[in-house]
């Protein structure tokens, strides 16, 4: 059963200067909360009870959010305003958030190691912090639905859908040994293809469940520029100890990029019960 998780938001975001010269690009609102906290709350609601958030060092913005302001509530219970912060304090009853500091830019993988002593040799669930999922009412969140897969095949699991050729240059590309309705057996790795040389279009977005094994081959794993990259782990993975894919249903936004943070919070804003109605009203007359 998996019960950990690691959120990795540890980069510079340097596509959103130069709101992210001050601001960590994971506190950019999406309705009327940042997107890191939907991101806790799509872990807090697929099972998970403790998270390790990877930060670099000046986020303390991120420490802040998820750290219980006592004088805060008192000050809202006077207030009887106590119902707008609900859902967080909620979120931190129910699952121990702590934290651990990036401090080389040492890639992905390098991230994802920081988070070994936390693991103490279970399997985590991994997730990127400028990946925000939004899935329908009534729908698994996307990362109960990697876990499903990982409870099933007890391999380590990537979170991949169907993507243009554009985004699969962008993205880690599977190969496809084997297929059964959304599960997919994996045979290798291949990151940011040029045109032409994709396994498929089946792309890694941003969610993981990872073993204890994966972080050993971490560790194996050679820097390319500096980095660790996380995928080059996860192919000699699929070529040793076997890996899966499951093509998850949800929409990942993409916070990474200013068009990408636009779309993402329209898609929010029409999410939002309180407000959803009247901002399809909004767009509906600017297309007009």
């Amino acid at each position: 059963m998996i019960r950990k998780a690691v959120i990795l938001a540890g980069g510079r975001g340097t596509r959103m200067l130069p709101y992210t010269k001050a601001c960590p690009k994971e506190t950019l609102p999406l309705s009327d909360k940042p997107a890191l906290h939907y991101i806790v709350k799509e872990a807090v609601e697929s099972g998970i009870t403790e998270i390790l958030i990877v930060i670099s060092p000046e986020k303390t913005q991120i420490v802040k959010y998820f750290t219980y302001d006592e004088a805060l509530e008192q000050e809202l219970i006077k207030q009887d305003k106590a119902y707008l912060t609900a859902e967080l304090n909620d979120m931190l009853k129910r699952a121990k958030i702590s934290f651990v500091a990036q401090e080389v830019a040492d890639g992905t993988g390098g991230a994802v190691l920081l988070s070994e002593k936390f693991a103490a040799n279970e399997p985590v669930l991994i997730i990127n912090g400028d990946d925000v999922m939004l899935v329908g009412k009534g729908e698994k969140p996307v990362s109960r639905q990697i876990i499903d897969c990982f409870d099933k095949y007890g391999k380590s699991v990537l979170g991949v859908q169907e993507v243009s050729d554009e985004l699969i240059s962008k993205c880690g590309s599977i190969q496809i040994i084997s297929q059964e309705g959304r599960n997919i057996e994996v045979g290798g790795i291949i990151e940011k293809p040029q045109k032409g040389q994709a396994f498929s279009n089946y792309a890694l977005l941003g969610r993981y469940v990872i073993t204890p094994e994966s972080y050993r081959l971490l560790k194996e794993t050679e820097k390319v520029k500096g980095e660790i990259r996380l995928t080059d782990a996860l192919h000699t993975e699929a070529k040793t100890l076997g890996l899966y894919a499951y093509n998850f249903v949800g929409k990942r936004c993409d916070m990474g990029n200013k068009l990408g943070y636009a779309e993402a919070f329209i898609d929010f804003a029409l999410a939002d019960d309180d407000i959803g109605a009247d901002v399809k009203k909004l767009l509906e007359r600017y297309r007009g």
